[in-house]
Order: C-alpha cells, then sequence, then structure tokens
C-alpha cells in the first residue's frame, strides 16, 4: 500500500513511485471533467500552469502535479449544479457551499478511491485532483478591481482561520511568545466557525456577482493564487477557446492564450531555473490504492 507522510511546511509535491499512479488518476479525472462538461455545453479552459504545459511540453509540466480549469461563473454554476445529480460516480465534487471544513473558495474534482490530506492543519480528505476556478467579470477601472480584490482576500482570510486546525505545538508557540490574542482569535473562529463561513461565503458571492461575465471587457478570477495584475484578463483573450494537446487529451484553451500566458507568466517558453523546477503544493498523507477515513489518516500521522 503506498502512503507516505511529510510534516506541515514541506511543498515538495508527489515524488518518487507514486508519481506516474498520480499523473494517471489526475489525467483520467480531467478526461472525465472534461467529457462532462462536453456532454452538458459548460464552456470551460484550462488555466494558469496547466496552459503553459498545454504549449510549452504538450502536456504536464515535468515537475508540475496538478491540473487546473476556469469556467465562466454561468457555466461553473450549471458544472456545481449537475455533477451534484451524479450518482454512484468514481469521481467527487467539493465546493466551500457545502462542506463546512474544506478550506478553498473555489471546486475541486477527485478521485474518490484514493486518499489525500494536503496539510495536517486542513482537516478535509481529497484524492487526485482537477482544481476548477470561477471567471467572473469586473471593472474596465484596475483601481477599483484592485480595491474589490483585497477586499474578497480578507474575506479569504478569515474563511482560512475558520478551517485551520492547531495543534499544541502552535499553541506553546504562541504562549511561548506571549502572542494571547491570537490564541483568543484562534479559538473564536472555530467556536463560531459555521457563522463566519456563512458571513464571509455571503461577502464573496457579493462581490463576485457584481460584474457579469458576458458582458464585461474584463475578467478575473477573485479566488485566484496569483497577484492581481495577473489574474485580470482581457474577455476577448478566451474566446471560444481553442484545443490543443495535452498528453493524449484536446484540451480547451483561450483563443489568444500567447496574450493570457504572457498576463500571467510572461516569457512563458522560457524555463525557470532548475531550482524552481518544483512542485508547491503540500502533501501531508497519501495513499493511491484506498480511501481512508480522515480518523484513520490522523492516528497513522500521529503515530
Amino acid at each position: 500500500m503506498p502512503e507516505y507522510t511529510l510534516e506541515k511546511g514541506y511543498t515538495v509535491g508527489i515524488q518518487g513511485e507514486l508519481k506516474s499512479q498520480w499523473l494517471q488518476k489526475i489525467l483520467e479525472t480531467l478526461k472525465f471533467v472534461i467529457d462532462f462538461c462536453d456532454k452538458n455545453n459548460i464552456r470551460y479552459y484550462g488555466c494558469a500552469g496547466t496552459v503553459i504545459g498545454a504549449i510549452r511540453h504538450n502536456g504536464m509540466i515535468p515537475w508540475d502535479d496538478d491540473i487546473d480549469l476556469m469556467m465562466p461563473r454561468r457555466d461553473y454554476e450549471v458544472f456545481i449544479k449537475k455533477f451534484s445529480e451524479i450518482k454512484n460516480s468514481h469521481y467527487s465534487l467539493v465546493v466551500p457551499e457545502i462542506e463546512s471544513d474544506y478550506y478553498l473558495m473555489f471546486a475541486k474534482v477527485f478521485f474518490n478511491g484514493s486518499t489525500l490530506l494536503e496539510r495536517k492543519d486542513l482537516k478535509y480528505l481529497i484524492g487526485p485532483f482537477v482544481d476548477i476556478f470561477p471567471v467572473d467579470g469586473c471593472p474596465d477601472d484596475d483601481t477599483l478591481t484592485n480595491k474589490l480584490f483585497d477586499k474578497y482576500h480578507k474575506y479569504c482570510g478569515y474563511w482560512s482561520s475558520a478551517t485551520t486546525y492547531w495543534d499544541n505545538k502552535e499553541y506553546k508557540k504562541c504562549i511561548s511568545s506571549f502572542r494571547f490574542k491570537h490564541i483568543v482569535k484562534h479559538i473564536f473562529f472555530h467556536v463560531f466557525k459555521r457563522s463566519i463561513k456563512k458571513i464571509m461565503l455571503s461577502k464573496t458571492k457579493q462581490i463576485e456577482s457584481l460584474y457579469d461575465y458576458d458582458t464585461s471587457n474584463k475578467v478575473i478570477t477573485w479566488c485566484g493564487q496569483n497577484r492581481i495584475g495577473k489574474e485580470i484578463h482581457q474577455k476577448e483573450w478566451m474566446g471560444r477557446g481553442t484545443k490543443v494537446k495535452f498528453e493524449d487529451i484536446m484540451l480547451n484553451i483561450p483563443t489568444n492564450y500567447d496574450a493570457y500566458l504572457k498576463c500571467m507568466y510572461g516569457d512563458y517558453m522560457k524555463l525557470p531555473p532548475k531550482e524552481d523546477q518544483e512542485s508547491h503544493h503540500y502533501v501531508a498523507y497519501l495513499n493511491m490504492d484506498k480511501r481512508e477515513s480522515l480518523k484513520e489518516v490522523m492516528n497513522k500521522i500521529e503515530k
């Protein structure tokens, strides 16, 4: 049974004998998502590093271990609704609106026959996954967009505080450095977790609904993980998309992928320095062969 554990703080991604198994599963998950979108007329595009992989490597970036898609908000909501109607599937969908311990503001589709815990302080299990980001319209005025983006990520910070668990080491660190306010704040966020997450979700939804994707000149991924300048794009770059080779899959990416990638990464055809050619995803526990419970996983990690 291939499995391993790492302490929080490592960002080494999936390595060794598990890497090929992992890649196979996330590509199978991608195929499932694409087929589902095609059957239901749902618009999607590869995004971020997945587009670099498609253009520069005709597939996965060699040192990467995840796949990113984005969908216009309307299609994203249709995707969630229709996916929730699927019964007895090997794949599961998780979104922040449903799971109280889910820690991100975007959706994941994951293979539910494996077990992945990304970090010890995040008590939610997934499996080999594809990230799916909603894309919204945004103002033509980038200054206003910046203010909204900062506000949105402040709410995301509160959301994160409500879903991050501490162990005894974290409490001891705060006590030894006299950061008692941090302890009180952390306890407060967890005691009132459900209420706080409900409020934060409402506030982020308000921002997401301000500008319609289809009637805006510019679009943005509010929950994007990059700096604001990289997340604002001209909607015309998206178009209907263009199909390109991604491993053995034909993947839809932005029509003007060159403009999109230059905005995100600059000279995207240039390889990064050797020391930067690594995954940046946490892996606290992984079992590719079996779905385990959170209790089982935490017991193994504690041992």
